[in-house]
């Protein structure tokens, strides 16, 4: 038992350099990250056990976040929100796929934010279930190699008095074009789910919940995150030299559902 720092999907990496951008900066922390572009960051206390094989890795995590993050005095941890993660790894030439099933609780008694306006008196915990994966593959096109991704999860539980049943995915694919002996420049296109929650008043509670992740990953300008959204994104990617990097970013957002919030964090 001990404190870490922990981010869902970095138990392997692949061989090639260029999936294992794509897994660091499209996949990891989607559910649980360090937190780390802050200057305190988020850890875990708790146990973690791994075991690997050439081609296969299983990892289990359970312990508690610490309260971090934005807090200044964010060592303290945070005993009433609890987490569980189990992950099986299965990595090939040219790729990999992962399975994940995580647990979360948070019986901290707060308000919860969501388009109910009676959950502002719900101290009741929250409970969810979220089951998911990743496949990862590499491509080779006429402009030059490149990679699609699929990455998904869906979450049934309690959301407080609530019943709760929500569910992301993303699609991409990169390409990578070759000019000359070295390419410099990836380009990237996909798109983004979350749900929302349609109705307010049909007892039930449908907004993906992305737990403890690390939001600006995904949000550069983290005025939106992943939940109750539609993102089709373009990225472009340059290596300028060995320190240096330059990255352009389109997004169309919209929200799933319209009679669900706008929501944003870090």
């Amino acid at each position: 038992v001990r404190r870490s720092e922990f981010a869902d999907r970095k138990e392997t990496t692949p061989k090639d350099p260029a999936l294992a951008v794509t897994k660091n900066t499209q996949v990891a922390e989607r559910l649980i990250g360090p937190f780390a572009w802050t200057h305190i960051g988020r850890s875990i206390d708790g146990a973690t056990w791994s075991k690997s094989t050439p081609t296969r890795n299983l990892t289990l995590l359970l312990g508690q976040p610490t309260e971090g993050v934005f807090d200044l005095d964010g060592n303290r941890s945070l005993r009433k929100v609890r987490v569980g993660y189990l992950a099986n790894t299965k990595s090939y030439t040219g790729g990999e796929n992962r399975l994940f099933v995580m647990g979360y609780e948070d019986t901290r008694g707060l308000a919860k934010t969501d388009n109910v306006a009676a959950t502002l008196k719900d101290q009741n915990g929250i409970r969810l279930t979220t089951l998911g994966g990743h496949a990862l593959q590499a491509l080779k096109t006429p402009l030059g190699a490149g990679d699609a991704l699929v990455w998904g999860a869906v979450q049934t539980g309690r959301w407080g008095k609530l019943r709760h049943e929500a569910s992301s995915w993303t699609a991409q694919v990169a390409i990578r074009p070759q000019f000359g002996k070295k390419s410099a420049l990836s380009v990237r296109g996909g798109y983004y789910y979350a749900s929302g929650d349609s109705d307010p008043n049909n007892g039930q509670h449908g907004t993906f919940y992305p737990m403890l992740n690390t939001p600006r990953l995904f949000a550069r300008t983290p005025f939106f995150t992943e939940a109750n959204l539609e993102d089709t994104f373009i990225s472009a990617s340059w290596k300028a030299g060995s320190k240096v990097s330059l990255r352009a970013d389109y997004h169309w957002l919209r929200l799933a559902k319209a009679n669900d919030l706008w929501y944003q964090a870090g």
